[in-house]
């Protein structure tokens, strides 16, 4: 059965902080997420395109991107494109994890996941949360090209990790000299572990339960 509102249509926004000569801030929207009532989320969306004067900027390689920090939201889309807050007991975000960098070499390692499913597995849902299958990817390309072991770990990089319904109001920044470096930077992806927890009165749930019975959502696909 679907929410009161139908199905719930949810955009994250991520905006990086890249220092070259001088500052700069970029806003990027996930692909829609549409849930009913007590439905869950969690994979890795489809590689988007970063903006163009982003990719621009640094595609000689004569600048690498240094990721100061980031702000992340869970935004409703109205009608006539307004946003407004997602309520944190509307839709619980479990994790999220963005993957951010080179468009090549994250193709690359893509296509080992599809052809080996206990790489995927680490590269997708709970299990990336931990990073393991990003950088036992990075070793190895390390390791083909020893003679560019710096260049290939600044290929790609994920944030956020475990990180969950904390997001808002909580501003993800790196104290200098700290920063994520990425050479070539050209696409992104969001893996995001949402469930619908609308109440289940206003779903039209039979019931009267003073708690909600999806507290959390486990780490399946379901």
């Amino acid at each position: 059965m679907a929410c009161g509102f139908r199905a719930a249509i949810l955009t994250l926004l991520f905006s990086p902080c890249a220092v070259a000569t001088e500052r700069m801030n970029f806003t990027v929207w996930s692909h829609p997420v549409q849930l009913r009532y007590g439905e869950v989320h969690n994979k890795m969306q489809p590689l988007a395109k970063l903006p163009a004067h982003v990719v621009d900027r640094y595609a000689d390689s004569k600048k690498i991107m240094a990721v100061t920090g980031f702000d992340l939201d869970m935004v409703r889309i109205g009608a006539n494109g307004s946003e407004s807050p997602v309520a944190l007991n509307d839709h619980y975000l479990h994790h999220y994890i963005l993957m951010f960098g080179e468009a090549d070499g994250i193709h690359k390692m893509l296509d080992v996941a599809s052809s080996d499913a206990s790489f995927a597995r680490m590269l997708t849902g709970c299990h990336a949360m931990i990073g393991a299958g990003v950088h036992s990817f990075l070793d190895r390309l390390r390791l083909e090209v020893p003679q560019q072991r710096n260049q290939q770990s600044n290929r790609f990089h994920i944030f956020g990790s475990a990180a969950g319904a904390e997001y808002r109001d909580n501003p993800q920044r790196f104290d200098a000299p700290f920063r994520w470096l990425i050479r070539q930077p050209q696409v992104w992806a969001p893996t995001l572990h949402i469930i619908n927890t609308k109440s289940s009165a206003e779903a039209g749930v039979e019931g009267t339960a003073a708690w909600s019975p999806l507290i959390e959502c486990p780490c399946t696909p379901q």
